[in-house]
């Protein structure tokens, strides 16, 4: 029974990480800009162009071609600049209607999303040696996977229970896709995935 468990969960784990290689995006963290707006990628088209027009001419360091091309890209970083701190701005406003309402779980949701960007070191139980936290995990999994005969029987029972349950009920549908559908939706985003590399 577990075997079969087993190899049921090792092929639906293939099939949705394959899934995701072919249709879900990756892109490396702070590459989305909410700011970003058509404005600015039309200026940033701009400065391209101006710039390549500038390359094309030899690279002139004055004249009309130069003045064109650094009109542009200065237009475009302050338009970047002015689009940064407005998005801070905004931020800070959401911040302070947060307090003024004292939503303190909305408040402390946008503060970290917006401050705690900095990777912190693991400190488990005091320690931050990677040798050590590996030895303490060891250690508190073999103290909680027992051995103890009481431990078996009941894991025992449940597999029994299942293969009767299983048995009976073959012709059933234990689950559809309205189902799966409401149980993904109640989820919470932006969460890590687990051992098999899987997320919501």
């Amino acid at each position: 029974m577990q075997q079969t468990i087993d190899d049921l969960f090792m092929q639906i784990s293939s099939i949705l990480q394959q899934s995701a290689r072919i249709a879900v995006l990756k892109c490396k963290a702070g590459f989305f800009k909410p700011w970003w707006t058509d404005t600015l990628s039309e200026l940033k088209s701009a400065s391209i162009e101006a710039h390549n027009i500038w390359k094309e001419a030899d690279r002139p360091s004055q004249g009309d071609i130069y003045r064109l091309m650094c009109q542009a890209k200065f237009a475009y970083k302050n338009a970047i600049h002015a689009a940064d701190v407005d998005a801070d701005l905004a931020m800070s406003n959401d911040l302070h209607e947060c307090l003024m309402q004292k939503d303190m779980i909305s408040f402390w949701t946008s503060s970290q999303s917006k401050f705690c960007k900095q990777k912190q070191s693991p400190v488990i139980d005091g320690s931050c040696d990677g040798r050590v936290i590996v030895e303490k995990f060891a250690d508190y999994f073999k103290s909680v996977c027992s051995t103890d005969p009481s431990v078996s029987e009941s894991r025992e029972s449940i597999k029994q229970s299942i293969a009767d349950y299983t048995s009976q009920h073959a012709q059933c549908t234990l689950f559809s896709v309205e189902t799966i559908d409401k149980c993904l939706k109640s989820m919470k985003l932006g969460k890590a995935a687990g051992l098999d590399g899987i997320e919501i």
